[in-house]
């Protein structure tokens, strides 16, 4: 029979240094994560709320409730001018992303409603300013009196369009069409 190896036990200061350190550390790691998590909730539940009450109070009077963004990117541009913004464009805020450097900082109402419903792809660094991901463009926000707010996205829709293939482009289009 093969004889058994005997570990050594820590000793027991050691077993209650380690149970101190993380009755001690444990709410430092509470307060950092509450100092990530408080901003995050503060823009996505509490702003929003207030930029929606914003919608309604100063578009809806005035039939506006239509955020759409596009870029200068030339077959897009071109279908947009074409096709979706002469038909939205009484009743929309319209933000062009390749200007962006010229609102991107601004404090309006339309500029704040798009960095709101963008969170968490959205990062701004000394001016350069970088999306994760790319369906942030084209896309259309439709905002509604008591309801949720609707996205609209024509990201994947405009890729196929340069590919040949128009039907989810129409899909999208009509879809924000039948809102007016």
């Amino acid at each position: 029979m093969p004889e058994r190896i005997k570990t050594k036990k820590s000793p027991r200061y050691v077993t209650v240094f380690f149970i101190l350190a993380l009755i001690l550390f444990f709410p430092v790691v509470l307060l950092v994560a509450l100092m990530f998590l408080i901003p995050w909730l503060n823009v996505r539940f509490i702003q929003r709320h207030h930029l929606l009450r914003g919608v309604r109070s100063e578009w809806l009077p005035q039939n506006r409730f239509i955020l759409f963004v596009y870029s200068d990117k030339q077959l897009w541009k071109e279908y947009a001018e074409k096709n979706i913004i002469p038909k939205i464009e009484s009743r929309a805020a319209i933000l062009n992303w390749s200007q962006r450097r010229e609102w991107i900082d601004s404090d309006s109402l339309e500029v704040r409603l798009f960095k709101n419903f963008q969170w968490g792809r959205e990062w701004i660094w000394a001016k350069n300013i970088r999306m994760g991901g790319q369906e942030y463009n084209h896309i259309a926000i439709v905002f509604k009196p008591w309801n949720k707010p609707k996205t609209i996205n024509f990201w994947k829709a405009f890729k196929d369009y340069e590919f040949g293939k128009k039907e989810g482009l129409e899909t999208a289009k009509n879809e924000l069409l039948s809102y007016l």
